[in-house]
């Protein structure tokens, strides 16, 4: 006979429920090393992915756990 309510609640792992303040600090460190880059003419700018790891950031809560 199968369970009409689950026993054990599935929650999600973290506390974080965007992403926003992450992206924000990513782009300023992108764009600030780009500043620095360009003062000196290197001509090989960093993209966003060599400047901030994603894996690190706190994780955004899935839409249908916020309902």
């Amino acid at each position: 006979m199968s369970r009409s309510k689950r026993k054990t609640p599935i929650l999600p792992n973290c506390t974080a429920t965007f992403e926003k303040t992450e992206k924000q600090k990513a782009n300023r460190k992108l764009r600030r090393i780009v500043k620095e880059k360009l003062a000196v003419l290197e001509e090989e700018l960093p993209q966003k992915k060599e400047v901030s790891d994603r894996w690190n950031w706190e994780k955004m809560v899935k839409h249908s756990e916020l309902i």
